[in-house]
């Protein structure tokens, strides 16, 4: 059952709360630790690469990073594809929690708003 304030159809976006609070969080951000080198050739995989590099504080990474997976996602689904905009909606969310984290809240807001 879907809590009230999101329809049975809508994507969990409840699901993304625990990991922006993991990728805010002091403890997971160890600049020491880079990311394994694995593959980034789809969208999936380069939206986890950008969710490591977001974590551990390079934000520009993880800014080129979610541009790819972006652009990889827009390739495998067709623009107007309602799969697509639920596939983009967690890309979106990190692209605003990017924003946000270089002090640009009120464009975080606006990325945050399109989901």
């Amino acid at each position: 059952m879907s809590p009230p304030h999101q329809s049975p159809a809508a994507p969990p976006y409840s699901a993304l709360i625990p990991l922006l609070s993991l990728a805010s969080s002091a403890a997971f951000s160890c600049k020491t630790q880079k990311w394994p080198g694995l593959r980034e050739s789809t969208y999936e995989l380069s939206y986890n690469s950008a969710c490591y590099s977001l974590a551990t504080g390079d934000i520009k990474a993880a800014r080129s990073k979610l541009d790819k997976a972006t652009n990889l996602c827009m390739q495998e689904f067709e623009e107007d594809d309602p799969e697509a905009k639920c596939e983009m909606a967690p890309i979106e969310v990190m692209k605003g929690l990017c924003l946000q984290k270089e002090g640009s809240t009120k464009d975080a807001m606006e990325v945050y708003s399109t989901v």
